[in-house]
């Protein structure tokens, strides 16, 4: 048996970022998906690293396995690769001797088998710690083969078993991490694949190395006989040159890559390559409406650090070869050739952490789609909605079925799968299918790295964005619904027939009511278009506010947004009489040209009649305080160019207002008579 062995070792390229998450910093390592699969390592599984807290050092190791987690803090940890004769009892024979030598063995795989007569084993175990003599590799090789002179063959003295490879862990305290279970496709150039995330906490000095929102290349070295990972991030040397092409109109026989080869300097290695082909549309076509063939090669460049290249000049070159065999420089939509830390430097600029701790991109539109994940292999995240106190808004495209819909992440939910089923049921109801179609149709529900999502219909309609409205999100197209105070009254009766469904649900069977909004106001009502007419829905609620079992928030704190929240919000028992305060709020903004019907002078969130009427609450003295001012309800635009009796617009005011009262008593007491005055005070409007 030859004791020489070569290792087999394939290098491929991740992507490190770094951020602070719940104030922890945090590394994240973007390994291929493949990769992983290769060495055993499973979406939501620990995994184990070594030579992360050496801050002097520019790689370290991942480990394929998590037995090494459990070591004693007195013992060195170790792994060793050993080919073994397939010889019964062998194997039995070695674990007994080097339980002798309190060898301690945490996992043990095949790596190979080498014909009938031999196979690889990788062991995964630790020493005792005896004033640091294993800390060696040789110390560690010299205690195996000890181990191994026991296997002699009796009658030949031939050897049993034979160490190919050994390394003994760098740091003393074992590093954990965690394999997300989502999957990303990076937008990065030669990094488009699908990835696993590898969150990595890190403390004391390696948070040096890394910068709050760094953004690094990383070349992952994957060495099969110990089964790790060997991840190098010294790949933003100004030795590594990113070069990118990409080209319209490009017909069969361009030799574009041959080309590209023939120009770079001599030493310029290609580290590795991406070329293929795609249909866009052109914006510089004659007619930018049609798709276009175009087509775009990406490479990795490596220089010996001794050779100064001129990138600039090099890119100078390549465009004047690639223009000459293409007849025509405006095939060539891009051409760029920089070094690696230019390219990441312009990306981590870009780069921002959102409210889950994924570092998606904010500000630059080419940083956005740096972190594309494909949530549940189903739905990609393209870009942030929104987001308040309960979680984040997101717009996933649906692989699936071909379309946009809205991803909710809850990253403070701490529940489990029979929770999130329970609390979705109580939302939308048992049977989707049955779902009324004011409530926004229910398409998914899953876990992403523990995070609970639901997944609904996108509406291209939402109140808030009215051209007038306070609540405008300059980035959406702004909408002119309702135009008139029919359209006003078909979104009322909507809407209320939605909070009807929310307030019929039960918890149980003392018929405690399970669910109700919470935060009802024009930024969660929208509308879909369905047989060429608005249909207008309540949209943001679900895990937040469903109670009797809430596991979101807190049952003390108050819930809703303080400009359209009750005074019983905050205090006393949750009740359906919240949602009918804030709809009335939502209602009074409408109609009144976007004004809301408090005083809020002192710049308080909380308008001065409720905060005036919680202070009564606490004393119970004086004089009840009026509430909100009927004589402030002034019809707005375009609503005041309608031709209205007085009598219905003062019916439609006692409507409102009815929904405002400070009292909970005294307030109208359900969705459904709110839904029946205003069908009735329609019926007289002129039509």
């Amino acid at each position: 048996m030859s004791d020489y062995h070569r290792k087999a070792s394939v290098s491929h390229y991740g992507l490190i970022t770094s951020g602070r998450a719940h104030g922890e910093a945090y590394v994240d390592l973007f390994v291929p998906e493949l990769l992983l699969k290769q060495l055993e390592i499973r979406p939501g599984s620990k995994v184990i690293l070594q030579g992360l807290a050496d801050a002097d050092k520019d790689e370290f190791y991942l480990r394929a396995r998590s037995g090494l987690e459990t070591v004693n803090a007195a013992h060195t940890p170790f792994t060793a690769s050993i080919r073994f004769k397939n010889e019964p009892k062998i194997l039995a024979r070695f674990l007994a001797l080097a339980n002798e030598k309190e060898v301690d063995f945490k996992a043990i795989r095949t790596f190979g088998y080498r014909g009938t007569d031999e196979s690889d084993l990788v062991f995964e175990g630790s020493v005792p710690d005896r004033q640091h003599h294993f800390v060696y590799r040789q110390n560690l090789k010299t205690l195996l083969e000890q181990i191994l002179d026991g296997l002699r063959n009796g009658e030949n003295g031939e050897l049993q078993a034979t160490v190919i490879s050994h390394e003994v862990l760098r740091f003393k305290e074992i590093i954990k991490a965690d394999v997300g279970s989502t999957v990303y496709r990076l937008d990065v150039p030669v990094l488009r694949d699908r990835f696993l995330k590898v969150r990595i906490p890190v403390s004391g000095k390696t948070t040096e190395r890394f910068s709050e929102t760094q953004l690094t290349l990383a070349r992952l070295n994957v060495e099969f006989d110990s089964m790790t990972i060997a991840i190098k991030t010294d790949l933003g040397q100004k030795n590594t040159f990113l070069l990118v092409f990409d080209g319209r109109d490009l017909e069969e026989g361009y030799p574009v890559t041959s080309t590209i080869l023939k120009v770079l300097p001599d030493g310029v290695n290609v580290d590795a390559i991406s070329a293929y082909e795609y249909v866009a549309f052109d914006s510089e076509a004659d007619d930018p409406r049609q798709l276009k063939a175009m087509g775009r090669i990406e490479m990795l460049c490596v220089t010996p650090e001794l050779i100064e290249l001129d990138h600039a000049g090099v890119q100078r070159q390549l465009v004047a070869a690639i223009g000459d065999i293409l007849k025509d420089a405006k095939r060539i939509r891009l051409l760029r050739f920089e070094p690696v830390y230019d390219a990441f430097s312009r990306l981590q600029n870009g780069l921002a952490a959102n409210d889950d701790g994924i570092n998606l991109g904010a500000s630059e539109t080419s940083a956005v789609r740096v972190f594309n994940e494909a949530f549940n292999d189903r739905y990609v995240r393209l870009g942030r909605l929104g987001g308040g106190s309960s979680g984040v808004v997101y717009r996933y495209l649906d692989l699936q079925e071909r379309r946009m819909v809205a991803g909710k992440h809850f990253p403070d939910a701490r529940i489990g799968s029979a929770e999130l089923k329970t609390l979705v049921d109580r939302s939308f109801g048992p049977e989707p299918a049955k779902q009324i179609k004011n409530l926004p149709r229910l398409h998914d529900y899953f876990f992403a790295d523990s995070i609970p999502v639901i997944v609904t219909e996108l509406l291209p309609v939402i109140l808030g964005n009215h051209e007038r409205s306070p609540y405008r999100d300059e980035k959406v197209d702004s909408h002119q619904h309702p135009n008139t105070l029919r359209e006003f009254a078909q979104m009322a009766t909507q809407v209320c027939t939605a909070l009807e469904s929310l307030h019929s649900r039960r918890a149980d069977e003392t018929g405690a009511i399970a669910c109700l909004h919470g935060d009802v106001k024009p930024a969660n009502i929208g509308a879909a278009i369905e047989k060429g007419k608005l249909v207008w829905k309540l949209i943001d609620f679900g895990l937040a506010k469903a109670f009797g079992g809430d596991t979101t928030r807190s049952q003390d704190r108050p819930i809703g947004t303080p400009s359209h929240m009750s005074p019983d919000a905050g205090v006393g028992p949750r009740t359906p009489a919240i949602d009918i305060f804030a709809l009335g709020v939502t209602f009074f903004e409408v109609l009144c040209d976007w004004r809301h019907p408090g005083i809020q002078e002192d710049g308080s969130p909380y308008p001065a009649e409720v905060m005036q009427y919680l202070e009564y609450l606490k004393q119970k003295t004086g004089t009840v305080p009026s509430g909100y001012d009927p004589g402030t309800f002034h019809l707005g635009a375009p609503f005041n160019q309608e031709k209205v009796r007085p009598e219905l617009i003062a019916e439609l005011r006692d409507i409102v207002f009815g929904m405002l009262r400070m009292s909970v008593p005294e307030r109208i007491g359900s969705a459904t008579l709110i839904k029946e005055r205003i069908i009735s005070w329609a019926s007289k409007l002129k039509r």
